[in-house]
């Protein structure tokens, strides 16, 4: 276990990372109460720390923006549009890229592989199969995009405020990982 790749220390280095991640939101503030005394630094992430958090703070009412459905909305059409329309806007760049893989002889280079497409097949040749680039990749920003914000809400509050602020890195990371599977 003393190699650094061994899955024991990869582990503890990506979560070391993790925590130790530059990017705090400070948007995840704790609403002052007057009866509650000062706040002790939060304990690591352990597996006796995780239990049902109190429900005294949500993550989705902290910051400057509220989290309700129409914001998760809007970042799905945000993903949409930054994966959807980026993705198929590279589109005939990806079919040049590709007959140049199938026959390298005929298509020596990005820009005269275009060309030569167009001279032969007619200027939309270059925009084969937009179509399913443009609902595929729309699909996958969709949820990509929207569920990030759905499962960050969800595990922040399930974690609760002050386990949360301690793992931020570790949270963003599973809400990341849990919007890419879906």
């Amino acid at each position: 276990s003393s190699c650094p790749l061994h899955p024991v220390n990869m582990y503890t280095s990506l979560l070391s990372a993790a925590r130790a991640n530059p990017f705090g939101m400070p948007q995840y503030g704790r609403p002052a109460s007057k009866e509650e005394a000062p706040v002790a630094p939060a304990q690591p992430l352990s597996r006796t720390s995780i239990a049902a958090a109190p429900k005294d703070w949500d993550s989705r009412t902290a910051g400057a923006v509220v989290h309700d459905n129409s914001y998760y909305f809007k970042c799905m059409i945000a993903g949409v549009l930054s994966c959807g329309l980026t993705h198929t806007a590279v589109c005939p760049l990806d079919v040049v890229k590709c007959n140049m893989q199938v026959n390298p002889a005929k298509y020596k280079g990005l820009v005269s592989g275009m060309r030569l497409m167009i001279a032969e097949e007619g200027a939309m040749s270059v925009w084969k199969g937009w179509g399913p680039t443009l609902i595929g990749y729309s699909m996958q920003g969709f949820c990509k995009f929207g569920f990030y914000e759905v499962f960050k809400d969800l595990y922040a509050n399930a974690l609760g405020y002050d386990t949360f602020t301690a793992n931020k890195g570790v949270v963003w990371l599973a809400a990341s990982a849990s919007a890419e599977f879906f």
